[in-house]
């Protein structure tokens, strides 16, 4: 994914799926290094850890509330001035509410460039 400096990124491929999560609350944590994370809406989860100005989010919900946070719009705003690569590093624990009753968790990490916009 590719961005210009100084302009949010909307970002459409972040899923989460487990198949015993039922209702159950799972925890989901982004960070990337390099800027700050946002959702469009946070109705049905609760947030954890952070507003993402500082580039980490950590939540917690349902999977279709989950699903629905990121619907709504997850977005990545590098840093001012910014121009490089980063990594949005997406984490979900089902917390160990399903299935053989130990937590589980699985990472998504999507890489991102920023690239400096020449001034005229």
């Amino acid at each position: 994914m590719t961005t210009p400096a100084n302009t949010a990124l909307k970002i459409s491929t972040v899923r989460i799926s487990d198949v015993n999560a039922s209702s159950n609350p799972m925890l989901v944590s982004l960070a990337v290094g390099h800027g700050a994370l946002s959702l469009g809406s946070i109705t049905g989860v609760v947030m954890v850890d952070g507003n993402g100005s500082d580039g980490m989010l950590s939540f917690t919900g349902a999977q279709s509330a989950i699903d629905a946070a990121f619907a709504s719009g997850l977005s990545f705003t590098p840093a001012s001035g910014y121009a490089g690569t980063d990594t949005l590093t997406v984490t979900a624990d089902d917390q160990g509410y399903t299935g053989d009753g130990a937590a589980h968790s699985a990472t998504q990490v999507i890489e991102i460039t920023v690239v400096r916009v020449p001034t005229p």
